[in-house]
């Protein structure tokens, strides 16, 4: 019988396994979801990861969100768009030079901003100090096409 089994071979220390979940989301690492006796096998990329403690033993508790990533293709100007010619680059997470800035748009607010790029609306505070000079004393006149600094 399966009574008083455990279903853990080893354990380990919640706050390892937060450090280690914060680090794969932090750095944008491409993980391998695989949901055993299913066909759902796919690489995601962590788009939220949030946790709290609760309990007096150290327990967590936490939500995170995951997307597929896609493998982008890219066909040269001028030839055939066969899969055989077609050159795969693996999607990154990773930020390119300019990911640390963001071109306002119509429609945009700081909060909004904060929230899509830093993934915490609340820092949008952080958005409006560093681009108070441009935005001037009002952080709800931001201007289309303005290029605001983001935090690290």
């Amino acid at each position: 019988t399966r009574k008083h089994t455990s279903l853990v071979k080893s354990w380990r220390d919640p706050r390892a396994i937060a450090g280690e979940l914060s680090g794969w989301r932090n750095a944008g690492a491409k993980l391998r979801l695989l949901v055993t006796e299913t066909p759902f096998n796919h690489d995601v990329f962590m788009h939220t990861f949030e946790h709290t403690w609760s309990g007096g033993h150290g327990d967590m508790r936490y939500s995170l969100e995951l997307v597929q990533a896609r493998d982008i293709l890219i066909h040269p100007e001028g030839q055939a768009k066969s899969k055989a010619e077609a050159k795969v680059l693996s999607a990154s997470r990773s930020l390119p030079a300019s990911a640390k800035t963001h071109t306002v748009v119509s429609g945009d607010t700081l909060w909004g901003i904060a929230k899509k790029r830093l993934y915490n609306g609340a820092r949008y505070v952080e958005i409006y100090n560093l681009n108070k000079a441009l935005i001037g004393p009002d952080p709800n006149k931001i201007k289309p096409d303005q290029v605001l600094r983001l935090p690290g």
